[in-house]
């Protein structure tokens, strides 16, 4: 009986997440105020639907206290994330709200699938992550003070960068986290605020060379620390990153051809020099030759994403575990295996809704500097999700990157959070300036239309009356 409700289940959360998927879409285009109000109240039931089925499903497998107590707890954080943001931020986003608490009620189901013993802590860690991110809309308004502080948080990033190098503890080969006081966190994510703080400051005056070479040879420094470390994964998108922010901040595209072909060098270097990446990029081409060895791990995510197919095992049906790493590097396998391709298919389409959602951000920001900030945090995300999925489906070689929000891991949660609230900051301050731009616009219109109508009534005027 228990097995016919959770295939009865499986079908019904594909078709609450296709739900979801279209309507997300559906809130990108300009609507009237009404409308968009309910289709943001829509995400937010399916989402809560989602998440309760789910939840049933695992503690109905593992009845607990601890499993009970995560469930309402979590349940209450994501009504309270999306009341809390509207409430103290009243310009905010709705829709990057929504989705990132639909993408975090995916990572609380996951973590508690694949690791119910980490749940409790997931779960603490995003509460802390929230109520820091909350006051950072607030601190992004000081625009001058971060503008200063350019050149100090350059510093301070390489500076947590080489410290790792030097005392980090070496996770599958690269010295990625420090240990302090029983807990462990990756500075190279916090890192990557500080460093788009940096490059957005002086790019945003990029018709100075000075600026554009000084922000350059940091960004290298910070790249060629990683590559010490064996953080390549981290390194690429350091590297991409500055890449697609100097060519938004120039305009040249001499300087994106340049950023490829340095890339494409870099990354036949790598090749050469280390191990690990000989091992990624074999496993990549040929996986089932090493299945005993480097390809073992992508093997196993290819066997799970084929016995998921298309609508899925059914959530607890699947052996997600035989994946190492699962809840991190590899959630998205086990995503598919028990909830299908086409679920995995609707949760990368979310993923590019958020970043969508963050490049219209960019592109309605008249300042260069807001400009900046919304591109690099948008890129960081969309490449980093890029990278997790390609990996886990053999697209590209793994990197041994997290899916943001979903995978578990204190400092990815942290940092996403944090970037989520930075681009909410940005978000806020366009739409006052619009407002104030569209008031001064008007003005500015009716004024040449009072302008230009009188001068047409003038020559009328002297075309009936000749001298």
């Amino acid at each position: 009986m228990s097995r016919l409700l959770i295939n009865i289940s499986k079908y019904i959360i594909l078709f609450l997440m296709l739900a979801y998927t279209y309507v997300s879409y559906m809130t990108l285009g300009r609507k009237k105020e009404k409308t968009l109000q309910r289709r943001y109240i829509i995400q937010n039931v399916l989402t809560l639907l989602i998440f309760t089925i789910c939840s049933i499903i695992l503690i109905s497998y593992d009845v607990t206290a601890l499993a009970l107590i995560s469930f309402v707890l979590e349940l209450a954080y994501l009504v309270l994330l999306v009341i809390m943001y509207r409430l103290l931020y009243p310009g905010c986003s709705v829709a990057l709200v929504n989705n990132m608490a639909m993408l975090l009620s995916l990572g609380f189901v996951m973590v508690q699938r694949l690791a119910p013993q980490n749940a409790l802590k997931q779960f603490l860690i995003v509460l802390v992550g929230t109520v820091v991110s909350f006051f950072v809309p607030h601190i992004m308004r000081k625009r001058r003070q971060l503008f200063k502080l350019k050149y100090i948080f350059a510093v301070v990033g390489i500076g947590l960068l080489c410290v790792t190098l030097i005392l980090g503890k070496t996770t599958w080969g690269a010295n990625i986290s420090i240990d302090i006081a029983g807990f462990t966190f990756q500075p190279s994510e916090f890192v990557k605020i500080l460093y788009i703080l940096f490059v957005a400051a002086l790019l945003s005056k990029a018709k100075s060379f000075r600026n554009i070479l000084i922000s350059g040879i940091v960004a290298a420094v910070h790249v060629l620390v990683l590559i010490a470390s064996n953080d390549l994964g981290c390194a690429l998108i350091f590297f991409v990153v500055y890449i697609v922010m100097l060519y938004v901040a120039s305009g040249k595209i001499h300087y994106l051809a340049l950023g490829i072909l340095c890339g494409c060098g870099a990354a036949v270097m790598a090749y050469k020099l280390f191990s690990h990446v000989k091992t990624r990029i074999s496993a990549w081409q040929n996986p089932w030759a090493i299945i005993d060895g480097g390809g073992y791990q992508i093997t196993q995510s290819l066997f799970a994403i084929g016995t998921g197919g298309l609508f899925g095992m059914g959530l607890c049906q699947g052996m997600p575990n035989s994946i190492p790493v699962a809840v991190k590097d590899f959630v998205y396998s086990a995503i598919v295996e028990e909830f299908g391709l086409l679920f995995g298919i609707c949760l990368i389409l979310v993923c590019f809704c958020c970043y969508i959602n963050m490049m219209k951000v960019a592109l309605r920001s008249r300042d260069m500097y807001y400009k900046l900030i919304a591109v690099g945090f948008g890129t960081i995300y969309m490449f980093q999700c890029f990278l997790t999925i390609g990996g886990v489906t053999k697209f590209i070689p793994s990197t041994g990157v997290t899916l943001p929000f979903v995978s578990y891991g204190g400092s990815s949660i942290l940092c996403s959070l944090m970037m989520f609230a930075v681009v909410q900051a940005v978000f806020i301050v366009v739409k006052e300036n619009e407002g104030d731009e569209t008031i001064e616009d008007r003005t500015k219109s009716d004024t040449k239309e009072k302008t230009a109508s009188g001068r047409s009534a003038e020559r009328k005027k002297n075309a009936n009356n000749p001298k």
